[in-house]
């Protein structure tokens, strides 16, 4: 008869890991951690861009529309200091006869303020290149200036283009390139 059950010599038991494998794992997942982190915060910046360049062109239309709703003129206004665009009016105060600006509020637009990194990167209104003190004009007849507004963070660009004799915008991905604002956009018109 053969005793079972006793020790086995020449053998060991390993329980738990050695140094070096904790700080293999410990690099791996550091490894992994900053390629995450680096994809979020190009994919948070992409995203920035894209939702800021949204608003803007969510502005222009609203310009549009409160034009030619209220029978006045309305200026989309960029205010590339402060980074922030915004809409307004001219009211006339009926008692002094003073004319100033209102600032509109509508539920498609109000006083946007454009993200940390993002900014107005290039800016073209009716044949004034860098001069946009004056803000983009919506008439009442549906018109508008003709404009093209590039936002970005310097890796990322969106166009917002807007056509003078229909007024109406359209949002296009890239840099814009060719900034001619002194052409009317004939496919735009068709689709009046």
């Amino acid at each position: 008869m053969t005793k079972t059950g006793g020790k086995q010599f020449g053998t060991t038991q390993k329980n738990g890991f050695t140094l070096v494998e904790l700080l293999a794992v410990t690099a791996l997942i550091a490894l992994l951690s900053s390629v995450g982190i680096a994809s979020y915060a190009r994919t948070f910046h992409r995203w920035a861009v894209e939702q800021n360049a949204r608003q803007l062109y969510m502005a222009a239309k609203s310009a549009r529309l409160y034009a030619v709703e209220h029978q006045q003129n309305c200026t989309l206004t960029l205010d590339r200091e402060n980074r922030q665009f915004f809409l307004t009016i001219e009211n006339e105060n009926q008692d002094t006869e003073e004319k100033g600006l209102a600032l509109v509020s509508t539920p498609w637009s109000r006083k946007v303020q454009l993200q940390e990194h993002v900014s107005f990167e290039a800016a073209k209104i009716a044949g004034r290149e860098e001069d946009t003190k004056g803000g983009i004009v919506f008439r009442p007849d549906g018109t508008g200036d003709n404009a093209a507004i590039q936002l970005g963070d310097g890796k990322v660009h969106y166009t917002i283009m807007i056509s003078g004799g229909t007024g109406r915008a359209r949002l296009l991905e890239g840099e814009a390139e060719q900034l001619q604002t002194d052409q009317i956009d004939l496919d735009l018109m068709g689709n009046i």
